[in-house]
């Protein structure tokens, strides 16, 4: 079965699903807490395909952001396919169908001699009919002329479009230059897969329908014409992913230069070498202008001249997990991005009434402090889950870093965050050259309040869900504006992988720091 018209629901995994599930006990423990976040994960992943194709009454591949038609007042016209939203839910689905090593591209070395064994057992085979399908509409998308250009003049930048395939002619803010590095980052990692899994019919696939070194543009190689667009207009100012200001961004770059770096591995493998050059040469020099939005006094800010604005955005966190990993500035490593954090949060002091206490407490946050969009109108700013998730995944992901590096560097750029992470407690905290070990009582209290803080933001939204239904924003506790948002499902799932993957990473730090203090009291022979 190949179209996504085909795919049975419930898949096999999820048939005790309801269309809603428990709320979240008020001060819930740990297991409930687990307990709860594995139903919501499962929810969501159903919401998200409740969300693509005919069960949301569009043809095969199309992901919609929003079941919203703008039917009445509370509610704007959300039923429209971005570039972006689709390229990240697409993001979203993948860990369920491809196996952890191929899902950073950018990372990963392949050989060009004979294929790596790495294990193609997929959770979710179906998941790849849908695949193919959301490839097969972008193909036909990147080949129609809309407000932006065409397929050799810009239109792969052009944001969003009608659920026919149909071109949006009203007035918006483009181009928006993410749109073509997103939809490569998403399907990189399918077309690796797909060459170590070997078939004749994969190859042929991955020659026809996503990279054909032969050409530079044509219609039809969707992969490929994105890298050539990420690839020539990078340089170029875009609207922002709020499509609200055009000049040069974080996101943006960040999300060019690892689409241009995962492109040129792949290109390597699939002898475009000339093409491999390029796309490298072209991310070095993203990488440069990257060390443009950090400031040693300020930390990181979301553009380049944020005028009226602190530059402090949700952007600056969404960037470091959609396109980050690695030690250097530029690759948004962790240790640059805590600090950021905290800025970013304490930005919404006052702003929300449902935020009390101190920020390690659990706090909503929207876009930026300055944000007057509602959902509907311009009343005001809200918080979303998207953003609120961003700082727990953030939270998550660094939690997972330290556990593995078995340590956690202290400076004067993070001091203000652990001091407020860790509360009174950090005021007995000893720590030596700058540093917390793994096993040492500092490293254990700081990797214990990471995660309690990370959970209370996961609580905190999760307090305004009504059968686990999430909107684009909250305001007075529930949900408003665009209602069962895609994206926010898939910044859900993004949230519970995370939150696994750093309890995963803690224990075996844990257990590892357990056998050397074993093996330091074993008397000697």
């Amino acid at each position: 079965m190949l179209l996504g018209a085909a795919l049975p629901w419930p898949l096999p995994h999820l048939r005790a699903i309801r269309k809603t599930h428990a709320a979240l006990p008020h001060h819930p423990s740990a297991p409930k807490l687990d307990k709860w976040i594995l139903a919501e994960a499962d929810f969501a992943y159903k919401r998200i395909l409740d969300n693509i194709g005919p069960a949301a009454g569009v043809r095969d591949g199309v992901v919609i952001a929003s079941p919203s038609k703008g039917d009445n007042s509370s509610e704007p016209d959300y039923f429209y396919t971005w570039t972006r939203d689709a390229a990240l839910t697409i993001t979203s689905l993948l860990p369920s169908f491809l196996p952890e090593s191929y899902l950073s591209p950018w990372h990963s070395v392949w050989s060009t001699d004979a294929p790596l064994q790495r294990s193609h057992t997929n959770s979710d085979p179906l998941l790849e009919g849908l695949v193919r399908s959301y490839i097969s509409f972008q193909a036909k998308l990147q080949r129609i002329p809309n407000p932006s250009g065409d397929l050799w003049t810009g239109g792969l930048a052009e944001p969003k479009f009608t659920v026919s395939g149909a071109p949006y002619m009203g007035a918006w803010g483009r181009p928006q230059r993410d749109g073509p590095a997103l939809r490569a980052l998403a399907l990189i990692p399918y077309a690796h897969w797909l060459l170590d899994r070997g078939h004749s019919s994969d190859l042929a696939y991955v020659r026809r329908a996503l990279y054909d070194s032969h050409a530079i543009r044509q219609p039809g190689i969707v992969l490929k014409n994105d890298l050539e667009e990420v690839a020539n207009s990078w340089h170029r100012p875009s609207f922002d992913l709020w499509e609200e200001v055009q000049t040069r961004h974080l996101w943006t770059d960040a999300v060019a230069r690892r689409a241009l770096q995962a492109g040129a591995r792949l290109a390597t493998r699939l002898g475009d070498h000339g093409a491999s050059g390029f796309y490298a040469a072209q991310a070095a020099k993203l990488g440069e202008h990257m060390q443009s939005y950090y400031h040693a006094s300020k930390g990181w800010r979301a553009f380049d001249n944020p005028g009226r604005r602190t530059g402090l955005d949700a952007a600056i966190l969404l960037a470091s997990l959609h396109a980050g990993g690695g030690n250097a500035t530029e690759d948004l490593a962790p240790g640059t991005m805590l600090s950021s954090l905290r800025q970013y949060v304490l930005s919404f002091a006052g702003l929300y009434e449902t935020n009390s206490g101190n920020w390690t407490d659990g706090w909503l946050v929207g876009r930026y402090a300055e944000d007057v969009y509602d959902g509907v109108g311009f009343s005001g700013g809200n918080p979303w889950y998207i953003t609120t998730f961003a700082v727990a995944t953030t939270l998550y992901r660094a939690q997972r870093d330290f556990a593995e590096a078995g340590k956690i560097d202290l400076d004067d750029n993070n001091a203000a965050f652990w001091s407020d992470v860790l509360g009174p407690a950090g005021h007995f905290v000893q720590w030596e050259a700058g540093r917390w070990s793994a096993g040492t009582a500092g490293f254990e209290r700081a990797m214990t309040a990471l995660g309690r803080v990370a959970d209370a933001f996961v609580i905190k939204a999760a307090r305004t869900m009504r059968g686990g239904r999430m909107s684009e924003q909250i305001r007075g506790g529930k949900g408003r504006g665009a209602r069962d948002l895609t994206w926010s499902y898939a910044s859900f799932l993004e949230v519970k992988r995370a939150r696994d993957a750093a309890k995963a990473a803690w224990g075996r730090a844990r257990e590892e720091a357990r056998r050397e203090r074993e093996a330091l009291r074993r008397p000697r022979q």
